[in-house]
């Protein structure tokens, strides 16, 4: 499940060179965004809306809760093993 994070606002420019993303954060983010980070960190995921808001907003910003998987140590454990 997404977990929006709320209070900044990020607007898509398109030029014909490229693009650049304009971003407005308020206190509520930073605030909300400190109480959820591990480890001293707090991965966002960016995203694209399908269409832009009322206030022309054309992103979104959510937690990233990917994880890594835990390194499986490869090497069998032979204790069992009589010799």
């Amino acid at each position: 499940m997404k977990e929006y994070l709320n209070g900044i606002f990020l607007k898509e420019k398109k030029f014909d060179n490229g693009s650049v993303i304009n971003a407005t954060i308020t206190e509520t983010f930073l605030n909300d965004a400190k109480s959820k980070m591990q480890d001293g960190k707090l991965r966002v995921r960016i995203q694209e809306r399908k269409e832009a808001d009322k206030y022309g907003n054309t992103h979104y910003v959510t937690v990233d809760d990917w994880k890594p998987k835990e390194k499986v140590d490869p090497i069998p454990d032979n204790s069992d093993i009589p010799f």
